[in-house]
């Protein structure tokens, strides 16, 4: 199904039986691609399901570069999270998630080309963290286990 406002396109929602199914695609109001969730079952709507979906995320900014790459599991974050600069739609964050908590790897990317590299365990940074510019170490920090 098609839905307009102000007649500009806002969303394709795909039904099966009754039910949003398979993938629904959001518009900014210039056409242009804003969100696409890619549903791994069917469920009556997004606006009245309690929060048991879990689906694909692909944003995109208001140019058309991607915004965002991610995975929800009952409305929480859930694995690897990618984030991207809106003017260059270069990669700035790769953040691990384990039911919408930072758990796992991160990585921060800088415009200079510098990656910060840590881990968190249930939110919390944990370990040695570490901002690399190629093979150099510009600086290190470490965490306590907890």
């Amino acid at each position: 199904d098609l839905l307009y406002q102000d007649n500009n396109l806002k969303t394709i929602e795909n039904f099966c039986n009754g039910l949003l199914c398979d993938t629904q695609k959001y518009f900014f109001p210039n056409s242009q691609i804003e969100l696409i969730k890619i549903l791994e079952q069917e469920i009556e709507c997004f606006c009245d399901t309690p929060c048991v979906v879990s689906y694909s995320l692909i944003a995109y900014w208001g140019n058309g570069n991607l915004r965002e790459k991610s995975y929800l599991n009952n409305c929480e974050f859930h694995n690897t999270t990618f984030l991207y600069d809106s003017l260059t739609g270069n990669p700035t964050y790769e953040i691990d998630y384990k039911h919408g908590v930072k758990d796992g790897p991160y990585k921060k990317y800088y415009e200079d080309g510098a990656i910060m590299k840590g881990e968190y365990r249930q939110g919390d940074p944990v370990g040695k963290w570490v901002t690399l510019l190629g093979v150099s170490i510009i600086s290190e920090k470490f965490y306590d286990d907890k």
